[in-house]
Protein backbone atom coordinates (compact mmCIF):
# COMPACT_ATOMS: atom_id res chain seq x y z
CA UNK A 1 0.00 0.00 0.00
CA UNK A 2 1.41 3.53 -1.09
CA UNK A 3 2.29 6.49 1.10
CA UNK A 4 -0.77 8.22 -0.42
CA UNK A 5 -2.92 5.98 0.00
CA UNK A 6 -2.55 5.99 3.83
CA UNK A 7 -2.78 9.62 4.27
CA UNK A 8 -5.40 10.76 1.91
CA UNK A 9 -9.21 10.52 2.10
CA UNK A 10 -9.40 10.51 5.91
CA UNK A 11 -5.90 11.33 7.18
CA UNK A 12 -4.55 8.95 10.06
CA UNK A 13 -1.83 11.49 10.84
CA UNK A 14 -1.56 12.36 14.64
CA UNK A 15 1.26 14.23 16.45
CA UNK A 16 3.59 12.05 17.82
CA UNK A 17 3.19 13.17 21.21
CA UNK A 18 -0.05 11.98 21.22
CA UNK A 19 -0.21 9.02 24.58
CA UNK A 20 -0.53 5.78 23.39
CA UNK A 21 -4.46 5.44 25.00
CA UNK A 22 -5.48 8.47 22.95
CA UNK A 23 -4.54 7.14 20.10
CA UNK A 24 -5.86 3.72 20.50
CA UNK A 25 -9.23 5.33 21.48
CA UNK A 26 -8.82 7.22 17.87
CA UNK A 27 -8.50 3.88 15.91
CA UNK A 28 -11.37 2.15 18.24
CA UNK A 29 -13.43 5.01 17.15
CA UNK A 30 -13.29 4.00 13.55
CA UNK A 31 -11.64 7.53 12.38
CA UNK A 32 -8.97 5.29 10.31
CA UNK A 33 -9.68 1.63 8.89
CA UNK A 34 -7.75 0.44 5.79
CA UNK A 35 -7.68 2.14 2.44
CA UNK A 36 -6.83 0.66 -0.64
CA UNK A 37 -5.99 2.41 -4.08
CA UNK A 38 -8.50 0.89 -6.95
CA UNK A 39 -7.44 0.53 -10.50
CA UNK A 40 -8.60 4.38 -11.33
CA UNK A 41 -6.12 5.04 -8.78
CA UNK A 42 -8.96 6.81 -5.90
CA UNK A 43 -8.66 5.69 -2.59
CA UNK A 44 -11.64 3.51 -1.15
CA UNK A 45 -11.80 3.14 2.32
CA UNK A 46 -12.43 -1.23 3.40
CA UNK A 47 -13.25 -0.75 6.69
CA UNK A 48 -16.17 -3.13 7.43
CA UNK A 49 -19.96 -1.57 8.03
CA UNK A 50 -20.86 -0.43 11.08
CA UNK A 51 -22.98 -3.03 12.72
CA UNK A 52 -24.01 -1.05 15.80
CA UNK A 53 -27.00 0.00 14.45
CA UNK A 54 -29.88 -0.21 17.09
CA UNK A 55 -31.97 -3.01 15.12
CA UNK A 56 -34.83 -2.38 17.35
CA UNK A 57 -38.47 -0.55 16.55
CA UNK A 58 -41.51 0.45 18.39
CA UNK A 59 -44.02 1.86 15.78
CA UNK A 60 -47.13 1.84 18.96
CA UNK A 61 -45.67 2.46 22.60
CA UNK A 62 -48.62 1.45 24.47
CA UNK A 63 -48.67 3.03 28.11
CA UNK A 64 -50.17 0.35 30.87
CA UNK A 65 -51.26 1.34 34.04
CA UNK A 66 -51.83 -0.75 37.65
CA UNK A 67 -54.87 1.16 39.66
CA UNK A 68 -58.44 1.06 39.18
CA UNK A 69 -59.34 1.68 35.30
CA UNK A 70 -61.42 3.96 34.94
CA UNK A 71 -60.14 5.94 37.94
CA UNK A 72 -62.30 7.92 40.75
CA UNK A 73 -60.90 10.84 42.88
CA UNK A 74 -58.32 9.57 45.38
CA UNK A 75 -57.36 6.38 42.85
CA UNK A 76 -53.22 5.71 42.54
CA UNK A 77 -52.03 4.78 39.41
CA UNK A 78 -48.70 3.15 38.89
CA UNK A 79 -48.06 3.95 34.59
CA UNK A 80 -45.24 2.35 32.47
CA UNK A 81 -44.24 2.53 28.92
CA UNK A 82 -44.43 -1.06 26.94
CA UNK A 83 -43.57 -1.60 23.41
CA UNK A 84 -45.21 -5.15 23.10
CA UNK A 85 -43.63 -7.32 25.54
CA UNK A 86 -40.47 -5.11 26.50
CA UNK A 87 -40.86 -2.23 29.75
CA UNK A 88 -38.88 0.79 28.63
CA UNK A 89 -36.92 1.87 30.99
CA UNK A 90 -34.87 5.15 31.88
CA UNK A 91 -35.74 8.96 32.37
CA UNK A 92 -39.36 9.12 32.29
CA UNK A 93 -41.47 12.38 31.90
CA UNK A 94 -45.50 11.95 32.67
CA UNK A 95 -47.82 14.68 32.16
CA UNK A 96 -51.32 15.08 32.69
CA UNK A 97 -53.40 18.03 31.42
CA UNK A 98 -54.93 19.84 32.77
CA UNK A 99 -52.09 19.49 35.48
CA UNK A 100 -54.43 19.71 38.42
CA UNK A 101 -56.27 16.63 37.82
CA UNK A 102 -53.77 14.80 39.07
CA UNK A 103 -50.75 14.61 41.31
CA UNK A 104 -47.52 13.39 39.86
CA UNK A 105 -44.64 11.86 41.35
CA UNK A 106 -42.02 9.83 39.41
CA UNK A 107 -44.13 7.28 37.29
CA UNK A 108 -46.67 7.51 39.98
CA UNK A 109 -49.91 9.63 40.23
CA UNK A 110 -53.30 10.71 42.60
CA UNK A 111 -56.15 11.70 40.80
CA UNK A 112 -57.15 14.83 42.78
CA UNK A 113 -60.63 15.93 40.96
CA UNK A 114 -63.00 14.89 38.93
CA UNK A 115 -63.10 15.41 35.21
CA UNK A 116 -60.99 14.65 31.66
CA UNK A 117 -57.83 15.11 30.63
CA UNK A 118 -55.29 13.85 28.79
CA UNK A 119 -52.11 11.38 30.73
CA UNK A 120 -48.78 11.95 28.01
CA UNK A 121 -45.84 9.22 29.11
CA UNK A 122 -42.70 9.61 27.13
CA UNK A 123 -39.13 7.58 27.63
CA UNK A 124 -36.61 8.55 25.37
CA UNK A 125 -37.93 9.25 22.22
CA UNK A 126 -40.96 6.57 22.82
CA UNK A 127 -44.71 8.44 23.67
CA UNK A 128 -47.98 7.44 24.11
CA UNK A 129 -50.93 10.06 25.35
CA UNK A 130 -54.05 8.05 26.79
CA UNK A 131 -57.46 10.36 27.48
CA UNK A 132 -58.80 9.88 31.24
CA UNK A 133 -62.03 10.19 32.70
CA UNK A 134 -61.93 10.74 36.77
CA UNK A 135 -64.74 10.18 38.57
CA UNK A 136 -66.16 11.79 41.54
Amino acid sequence: MSWSALTSARSCALPVALPLAGLMSLFALGGCGPKVEDDSGAVVDTSPEDDTQDDFSCPTPEMRVNGEDPPSVGDYWEVFLWCGDTLMTGAMHMSIDPPSLATIDDYHMTYNEAGSGVLTVQVGTLKAERAVEVAE
